[in-house]
């Protein structure tokens, strides 16, 4: 959850836009951290895997617009706030920021998310190769990472806390810029 689904959880719920470089077309196969650490352990335990590589990507492969879709629905978000931007555009948008990261002392709130080097991270695709070895090598049936226990971490991040849900629907009386504040749209 850590790594890849939380910065999009505070991109979605505490910005005001969530950029996609190139609409989100970038194709990632997320594995959940459990089935990771216990392949880990398989391969351990066993001495055909020693000296092996594997790859060890989950049952789905989605593009990051997939990946932005299941955290607004699981967050229960009235609106989507991402905007498809090139990325030509997002390398020019980001290059300020990175030369004050070169130049300056680090800065609060400095965000990976919004670097040149992240959009060369959501370009290049995040896929197991054909013929790699994985998680079926090892006897491992990996959970799909957009339901059941992998997602869980998510709907905490949701406004009002983990149960309540949606809040836009219980606080039409709350003002404007208390709204903006908590995402409430």
């Amino acid at each position: 959850m850590r790594p890849f689904l939380f910065p999009v959880c505070l991109q979605v719920s505490y910005s005001l836009t969530a950029p996609l470089v190139e609409n989100g077309a970038g194709r990632v196969q997320p594995a959940f951290v459990l089935d990771v650490s216990h392949a880990v352990m398989e391969a351990l335990r066993s001495k055909d895997a020693a000296g092996k590589d594997f790859y060890l990507g989950g049952p789905e492969v989605l593009t990051y617009r997939q990946v932005y879709d299941v955290i607004i629905k699981t967050l229960r978000l009235r609106t989507d706030d991402t905007i498809p931007i090139p990325a030509w555009l997002a390398r020019l948008m980001y290059g300020p920021t990175d030369w004050a990261r070169r130049s300056l002392p680090p800065m609060p709130m400095d965000s990976w998310m919004f670097s040149s080097d992240y959009v060369e991270e959501v370009l290049a695709p995040k896929v197991v190769p054909a013929g790699a070895l994985g998680f079926d090598a090892l006897g491992i049936n990996p959970m799909a990472v957009t339901e059941g226990l992998p997602i869980e971490p998510v709907r905490h991040f949701r406004a009002g806390g983990y149960g309540w849900g949606d809040m836009s629907q219980v606080a039409d009386k709350v003002p404007e810029e208390i709204k903006k504040y908590y995402n409430l749209k």
